[in-house]
């Protein structure tokens, strides 16, 4: 499994600066050290009829648009330990397609909670996929696609210093005619939760969520999931639901 040290070296692969490298080395770190619990602490943040909520909501516009049953090639940005990724996977492949999922982590500790799940683990930063997709070729010997027909990122993007260059990259691997399906938190004001969860952002708004895809996607749709919320340390904040297409 890599380490925290090729973390770096990998980190350094893709051109990062050393202020940057340090920065996601923390993240990496936190994640790293609750990888194992991940699902519980998902579970705990939205109970079990929320997390069904979203897979159905991420289900809907994938199905919508891929009428033919057929092979479908799916990656999970930011899967952390899979919670949603392997509930999606389960879920096509009850209604009939033949799924390839791909979870995509920065986090050693998630990729291996990953690969448990029977996901392919690839290492990877969101604001660089295509470029991370290349070194886990030359470097960790992975054969993983360039192209998706569904990219798919759930409770990630207010960890993503840059939501923007996060969704080029998104653009990046999605082939013309698929679809891109997020949930994020909405904007909120609990600066708490910025050390107690490494987040980067407090969430987004409805019309600066949809400004960012507007600027890369041609088709964009965001909305507020009502009745879906998330609950931590007291705290409860909203989500949202994006989907984007090109054509």
């Amino acid at each position: 499994m890599i380490d925290v040290d090729q973390v770096r070296v990998l980190l350094k692969e893709l051109g990062y600066t050393e202020e940057d490298i340090a920065i996601l080395i923390e993240q990496v770190e936190h994640f790293d050290g609750e990888a194992r619990e991940r699902d519980a602490i998902v579970e705990e943040y939205l109970g079990k009829e929320c997390i069904e909520r979203i897979v159905g909501e991420i289900i809907a516009p994938i199905n919508s648009r891929f009428r033919v049953k057929g092979e479908l090639f799916v990656l999970d940005v930011g899967a952390g330990s899979g919670t949603f990724t392997s509930r999606v996977r389960d879920m096509l492949t009850g209604m009939g397609f033949n799924p390839y999922v791909y979870g995509l982590d920065i986090s050693p500790g998630m990729l291996d909670a990953l690969s448990r799940k029977g996901i392919v683990a690839v290492w990877g930063v969101a604001d660089r996929i295509k470029e991370s997709i290349r070194l886990n070729s030359r470097y960790l010997g992975l054969d993983v696609p360039d192209r998706f027909d569904v990219v798919m990122s759930t409770l990630a993007f207010h960890h993503f210093p840059d939501p923007l260059s996060v969704l080029r990259s998104i653009h990046s691997v999605l082939r013309i005619d698929g679809v891109a399906v997020i949930i994020g938190v909405l904007r909120h004001g609990y600066e708490a939760l910025r050390d107690e969860l490494k987040d980067v952002h407090l969430g987004f708004s409805v019309d600066e969520f949809s400004s960012y895809a507007r600027e890369v996607f041609p088709l964009v749709d965001v909305e507020v999931l009502d009745g879906v919320y998330c609950r931590v340390s007291g705290y409860e904040v909203g989500l949202f639901k994006a989907v984007l297409r090109t054509i």
